[in-house]
């Protein structure tokens, strides 16, 4: 290691006390300059043998191996004590003699001076004072002692003239700092990009395109209160549109940290950018962009961080958006690739949130509500909601409650109960995983209202003890198709898979049960409100799938006929409910009140049908009717129709 003699007691040095006395058993401490971070000293020119640090002198005042050695290019600061630690002195950057450091920037800060002013407070530059490194010029002439405007060097920040200055002086003030060991200031090192037709600029500047929380001095190690840090970090990156860097670490934050503009903030990753909230409060959320009157934040983005909002004695929330009027809005921005922890609300939108788009999102460990909406006037509108996971969610609390119109909702998972409401949501892709707290939120394990269309829903492992009803639908006209419910073992299936309502319209299809439904459609909901609806695929949950089916039936003839008549067909078809039979035969007498029977279906139990037909040459008409639940066609007028061929047509609903 290539080192320097030291100025400072570097060969032969000798220390005395302020009385003149050998320092007996003083203490030399180094460290490096501007510190107090130890900085070794070597014993010899070979630079391998370090001192002991603090070097304690001996009884003649001397260093005990007779010289001290600096680390060559390398700044010392020295602070001499006495054997009871108190200090006599303290000497800073301090190099070894002959050392090659020569790291210097300059200074300057230029003031216009007020009417016989002589002291002046220096805002933006410091100086040594006594060690001939200030250089102050006045209207531009150089300034000393016996020219017109002598000064003091009074201390680091201010300077005292003998003489009051004229109005409107310009006063120039410059000094040079020599820098730290191995540093040099980023302003004066030229950064020239590698690509075609590209600028040089500085390091400095280059640096300054993104901005970290650690430029504030953020900490990130979970005992730090890194509130202030990040605050001021948000404010420079909002202010200059910049864009806020995380490094990876757990930032411990003890109050809400405010965006009032569109910034990108982004870390290293979910599980590795962590915000960790210590809170009394469970009202106080990590993050918050809470808009006043007239003002926009258009092109927000955060991502890939994570939030635990469990360091303190409560709860608090993940991320709060809202505006406190239709005159304000959040609109185009995007949150995304995050996992938020133990909180009482996970995210919330408030006021007027229009196409933005939240992405992979994680919310765990629930108290009241992993997502929740309340719009201003119906605005928060045209958002997209995609691949996010609510768990871990509280009992009485509610994975999804959101009031979202036009809104899409896309691959979504839960174990808690969800409420959707707004005109024109649509959903595609949502998979209830479970009920697990010991209360459910609500009687429906999933609810939409005036929602335009649900897709591809699965029910896992509801109980009935814990919600009623599956899936509850309240919409004026929609379509809900392919719901799945797995077979999850005895209790832990609704007992009403579906819930609908009187005056609604709609498409239902692909309702598969694994295991057999306690209640179907028909038990619980009258004919008015299933009347309203066309049920394809249902036939787990109703008996009135849109289905086709047909084939031949066996007509019987079992009351008033006195010559049975020779079958030549008997057919049907059934679309949906509605059934069509028909019945070609030859020959046959009846009296009045005659029944052909055998229907394939038996007739709806509040609905009846009528029947007609005839004889082939149109001599006879013959008619009838099915009754309620009946599996015949009866009365029958009185026929003779020997020799005749005839036919009889009904159509019923099943």
């Amino acid at each position: 290691m290539a080192v320097n003699l030291s100025p400072v007691g570097g060969v032969a040095g000798q220390f005395f006390d302020n009385n003149g006395n050998p320092l007996t058993g003083g203490k030399l401490y180094t460290y490096a300059a501007g510190t107090t971070t130890n900085q070794a000293t070597y014993t010899s020119a070979s630079g391998t043998t370090a001192h002991t640090n603090p070097i304690v002198l001996d009884a003649g005042g001397r260093v005990p191996s007779g010289e001290i050695w600096l680390t060559d290019g390398v700044q010392y600061k020295f602070v001499l004590k006495n054997s009871s630690d108190v200090t006599i002195g303290t000497y800073d950057n301090i190099i070894g003699i002959n050392s090659n450091f020569v790291n210097f920037v300059t200074e300057t800060e230029i003031q216009t001076a007020t009417s016989g002013q002589t002291v002046f407070t220096l805002a933006t530059m410091q100086y040594q004072p006594g060690t001939n490194n200030l250089s102050v010029f006045v209207d531009g002439v150089n300034q000393y002692d016996g020219v017109s405007y002598s000064y003091v060097e009074t201390d680091s920040t201010t300077v005292t003239f003998t003489a009051g200055l004229h109005v409107g002086a310009q006063v120039k003030f410059t000094t040079a700092q020599t820098l730290s060991t191995g540093v040099t200031d980023a302003s004066l090192v030229t950064y020239d990009p590698p690509f075609t037709a590209s600028v040089p600029t500085t390091v400095e500047d280059k640096l300054a395109q993104t901005i970290s929380v650690k430029d504030f001095g953020a900490v990130g190690d979970d005992a730090t209160d890194d509130t202030s840090a990040i605050q001021d970090a948000i404010d420079a990156a909002v202010a200059g549109k910049q864009s806020l860097y995380i490094p990876a670490g757990t930032y411990k934050i003890t109050a809400s940290l405010t965006i009032s503009d569109e910034v990108v903030i982004y870390g290293d990753g979910n599980q590795q950018s962590i915000l960790k909230l210590y809170t009394s409060s469970s009202s106080t959320f990590a993050i918050v962009c809470d808009l006043p009157d007239n003002s926009s934040a258009i092109g927000l983005n955060i991502g890939n961080i994570g939030i635990t909002g469990d360091g303190g004695a409560a709860d608090g929330g993940g991320i709060y958006l809202a505006t406190t009027a239709t005159n304000s809005a959040i609109s185009q921005s995007s949150i995304h690739d995050m996992y938020i922890r133990n909180v009482t609300t996970g995210v919330s939108l408030n006021g007027v949130v229009y196409m933005c788009d939240f992405s992979r999102i994680t919310v765990t460990g629930v108290a009241s509500y992993g997502w929740k909406s309340v719009p201003i006037a119906g605005q928060i509108i045209y958002n997209s909601f995609n691949n996010l996971e609510v768990t871990g969610v509280a009992s009485s609390a509610y994975a999804y409650y959101m009031e979202a119109p036009s809104c899409h909702f896309n691959n979504l998972t839960a174990d808690g109960c969800a409420d959707f409401t707004g005109a024109y949501i649509c959903v595609d892709g949502y998979a209830l995983e479970g009920i697990y707290a010991a209360t459910a939120a609500s009687t429906y394990a999933i609810k939409f209202t005036q929602v335009m269309s649900v897709r591809n829903v699965d029910i896992i492992n509801v109980p009935t003890a814990k919600c009623a009803y599956g899936l509850s639908i309240e919409s004026p006209n929609f379509v809900l198709s392919g719901v799945r419910v797995p077979d999850s073992g005895a209790g832990n299936q609704p007992a009403n898979i579906l819930n609908l309502y009187t005056g609604n319209n709609g498409t239902i299809s692909g309702i598969q049960c694994d295991r057999a439904v306690t209640n179907k459609l028909e038990s619980y909901l009258s004919d008015a409100i299933l009347n309203g609806f066309v049920f394809t695929s249902c036939e787990d949950v109703t008996n009135r799938g849109l289905s086709y089916a047909q084939g031949t039936w066996t007509p019987t003839f079992p009351t008033n006929w006195s010559t049975s008549p020779s079958v030549i067909s008997a057919q049907y078809t059934k679309i949906g409910r509605q059934v069509t039979v028909t019945l070609y035969a030859t020959d046959g007498v009846c009296t009045a009140g005659a029944v052909i029977g055998g229907l394939p279906y038996a007739a709806n139990a509040t609905q009846g049908a009528g029947a007609a037909g005839g004889n082939s040459d149109s001599t006879e008409s013959i008619s009838g009717s099915i009754t309620p639940s009946a599996t015949s066609i009866s009365n029958i007028p009185a026929r003779t129709l020997t020799g005749n061929y005839w036919q009889i047509t009904a159509t019923y609903f099943a």
